[in-house]
């Protein structure tokens, strides 16, 4: 149920310009003029409040987009538990779709930067709309993979992107900022245990605590509020008690004990308490290392910082499901705390031996 009527409205702010030339100053206050009247038209007025129509469309169809993207990834253990699909065969699953994303990034912003946004949230609907219509009329393993190629231009979140692909040699000068390989492979190290344990976290609710989906639709999305609640409130009062370094040592510290008690839950109320300190040190640790990130280049090379950051994320969410799912298979759930707890004790040694204030 994706809605295509944002395109009725994304490329308005294009139509009535004029070209101006350089030192035309009756040409400015023209198109000036053309565009008050033309974001008067664009207004609309809902229980008093105004809303630009393009802004209203865009956030209407996102919020359609995200919901039609988790309801999927709810139900998909399930659909792949009626076919006789495996926890290591769901990790390959899972492994395509993350790859083919991954690879479609670069090719999704380079199609925004040549047919702008209006095409590219087009392009990317249309790919949801044919990879929800193929996951529908699967009826076996090989529709499943099909149905995740599609999702190679599914980056609406993305948007039109204006930053061309990264080159290696931008890369090795990100890296060579002072702290900023340090941060990253902190960033990665604490992210490989959360990544498989997400990876493998419907199939875990479905076999392991036998949850049916309507139940673990309540499980994730009590997960989702108490991670909003953290990074909305929580973290912005920590950060103003306590410096970045503190929270990442500590959250770290945070991280061991909560992985460890995930090794030895053996019931879905368990769960629920453990998950709590989980998502605290995570929220926690993530907001801040990317923060500091940002501190380690110049303002023009914020962004791209952070879109290396992203790229950590990327590649750890690529491999997380095949090695899930070997993990859950050949030595059980317990193996995703036992994981966590070891390389996170690891970096909380290195964290509180390297980092100063």
């Amino acid at each position: 149920m994706i809605v295509l009527f944002t395109v009725e409205y994304l490329n308005m702010d294009i139509k009535g310009r004029r070209k101006l030339h350089p030192g035309s100053n009756s040409g400015m206050e023209e198109n000036a003029t053309k565009m008050e009247t033309h974001h008067k038209k664009t207004d609309v007025f809902i229980f008093g409040w105004k809303f630009n129509t393009v802004i209203l469309a865009t956030h209407i169809n996102i919020f359609l987009y995200s919901t039609c993207f988790w309801i999927q990834t709810g139900t998909l253990p399930y659909l792949t538990k009626k076919l006789g699909v495996d926890p290591v065969s769901f990790g390959y699953l899972q492994t395509t779709f993350a790859v083919v994303q991954l690879a479609g990034g670069p090719l999704y912003g380079r199609f925004g930067d040549l047919y702008g946004g209006r095409a590219a949230m087009m392009l990317a609907f249309s790919s949801a709309a044919i990879l929800y219509f193929i996951l529908g009329m699967a009826d076996s393993f090989l529709l499943l993979f099909l149905s995740r190629l599609p999702s190679i231009f599914m980056h609406a979140m993305q948007g039109k992107s204006d930053s061309g692909v990264f080159s290696i040699k931008k890369i090795l000068a990100l890296i060579a900022a002072p702290g900023a390989l340090f941060l990253l492979i902190i960033r990665a190290a604490e992210g490989i245990p959360i990544g498989i344990f997400q990876s493998m976290f419907s199939v875990v609710a479905m076999d392991t605590f036998k949850l049916p989906a309507e139940q673990n639709g309540y499980l994730m999305s009590y997960i989702g509020i108490l991670t909003m609640l953290v990074q909305g409130l929580g973290v912005g009062i920590l950060t103003k008690k306590f410096s970045e370094n503190d929270i990442m040592k500590w959250s770290a510290f945070l991280l061991i004990w909560a992985y460890l008690a995930l090794a030895f839950i053996t019931d879905i109320f368990q769960f629920c308490i453990v998950i709590a300190p989980l998502v605290v040190g995570l929220a926690s640790s993530n907001i801040v290392i990317s923060s500091a990130l940002t501190k380690t280049v110049t303002d023009v090379d914020t962004g791209a910082m952070l879109g290396l950051n992203m790229a950590v994320n990327s590649l750890i969410r690529s491999l997380s499901p095949t090695v899930g799912g070997y993990l859950l298979k050949n030595f059980g759930f317990s193996s995703f705390g036992y994981l966590g707890f070891i390389m996170l004790l690891i970096v909380t040694v290195v964290l509180f031996i390297k980092v100063r204030n």
